[in-house]
């Protein structure tokens, strides 16, 4: 028979830095602790309805709830500001037209763009890797939550 492996349940484990919900209050007012007072009952309504709030939903959070499409909808307009400048110095300086001069101001404002990108939207690029990396732990952690609830079944019989 196999050892088991002892596993702490999800909900008494620690989370490592989880800034997505907000802290519990740790103390409720004297009056919550009286039966039947009305303020008691608005006290403990109020801290047991307050819902956990994201951390980009808080104030003073980041910029926007979702870096991936901010740091997208910078990337597009970069490339579509600099599309515009190459196509106009191709058109009225140097006075290139017909499909060859579209086709090389698109790959150059491509290229021009992309470098662009990489120097002036690291911190975007950076909050969204920052997003992804969490929601992947946010993921795993579910995924483990429910391996132990399903291991825990299984301990027991069920």
């Amino acid at each position: 028979m196999p050892a088991r492996i002892a596993r702490t349940p999800a909900a008494v484990r620690p989370k490592e830095n989880d800034v997505s919900t907000t802290p519990a209050p740790e103390h409720r007012p004297e009056s919550a602790d009286v039966p039947g007072s009305i303020e008691g009952a608005a006290a403990a309504a109020a801290v047991t309805a307050e819902p956990a709030q994201p951390a980009a939903a808080r104030p003073g959070a980041a910029r926007s709830g979702r870096p991936a499409l901010y740091y997208t909808l910078l990337r597009m307009g970069l490339f579509a500001g600099v599309l515009l400048v190459v196509w106009l110095l191709f058109r009225y300086p140097i006075g290139l037209t017909g499909n060859g001069a579209g086709i090389l101001a698109v790959g150059i404002a491509l290229a021009v763009s992309g470098v662009l990108s990489y120097f002036l939207l690291n911190n975007q690029r950076e909050a969204m890797s920052a997003a992804l990396v969490a929601r992947v732990e946010r993921a795993k952690a579910r995924i483990e939550e429910g391996a132990s609830a399903e291991d825990d079944l299984v301990a027991d019989g069920r």
